[in-house]
């Protein structure tokens, strides 16, 4: 199942004793595309604040409702360790984070979620042979400067999003992202694509991205203008079939992402 991100920037997050706000927006790590965590509103409950939720601890989203359930109590939540969403994050936040619920370390290895491919698997503490593999491989990097994260409203804007540069063309504006249950990557950006008077949205998988100029707002994409514009249509609210990803890919020319992350 995939996630349009514009859909959960608005969705209540329910705790186990009850709601605690409504999510304002996705961090996402730029290297792999995947979601770290969800910032929160807590206002009226927790005022002038904002926490993170990690999908660690996500039990379910429920699209019909708006909800997102979270296996965590309120007074978890109000005396976790604080972390100022306006700055970037260090590791030892995020260690002192990770700590505090009792959940496994995703970084320094390899995959989504490190070791494992869904973010729940990381929900109890790892052992004690997983702790000591990550003090041994354990640089610098990782207990300073923390993973690169970015906005997902910042990426999809209130009107108009960042550009898709298809081989230096312009190529159209990136209106959603789509992201996936259980390992919460952001699986496609929805792409509004313009030619002559008529207009669509397509899909681009974040596997097919070359480069992301941050500064100015341009994702540089390993397909061209022509593709973009004679890809599959998509209709915003339609779920996301494999027959369709099938299409998707075949139109592209492009190795598909689940015979791959078997």
């Amino acid at each position: 199942m995939l996630f349009p991100a514009k859909d959960l920037v608005r969705f209540s997050i329910e705790a186990t004793d009850g709601d605690i706000g409504k999510v304002d927006d996705l961090f996402f790590e730029e290297d792999n595309w995947t979601v770290r965590y969800m910032v929160v509103n807590t206002n009226p409950w927790l005022p002038g604040g904002k926490v993170l939720i990690s999908p660690i601890s996500i039990e379910s989203v429920d699209l019909s409702e708006g909800v997102v359930r979270v296996d965590l109590t309120k007074d978890q939540i109000k005396d976790a360790p604080d972390i100022d969403s306006s700055e970037a994050i260090s590791r030892q936040k995020e260690e002192e984070y990770h700590q505090y619920y009792g959940f496994s370390y995703y970084w320094p290895f390899a995959g989504y979620w490190g070791h494992h491919a869904y973010a729940r698997d990381l929900a109890s503490l790892g052992s004690d042979d997983l702790a000591n593999e990550v003090k041994e491989q354990d640089t610098e990097e990782n207990e300073q400067e923390g993973p690169k994260l970015r906005s997902a409203k910042e990426l999809t804007g209130d009107w108009t999003g960042y550009n898709i540069v298809a081989y230096e063309e312009a190529a159209g504006n990136v209106s959603n992202l789509l992201i996936e249950d259980k390992t919460w990557k952001v699986r496609y950006m929805v792409v509004s694509s313009s030619k002559m008077f008529s207009s669509k949205e397509v899909l681009l998988s974040t596997d097919w991205v070359n480069e992301v100029d941050w500064v100015n707002g341009d994702i540089h994409m390993n397909v061209n203008k022509e593709e973009i514009e004679q890809a599959p249509d998509y209709e915003t609210g339609n779920p996301v079939e494999r027959s369709f990803e099938e299409d998707l890919y075949s139109h592209f020319k492009k190795e598909n992402y689940w015979d791959r992350e078997l």
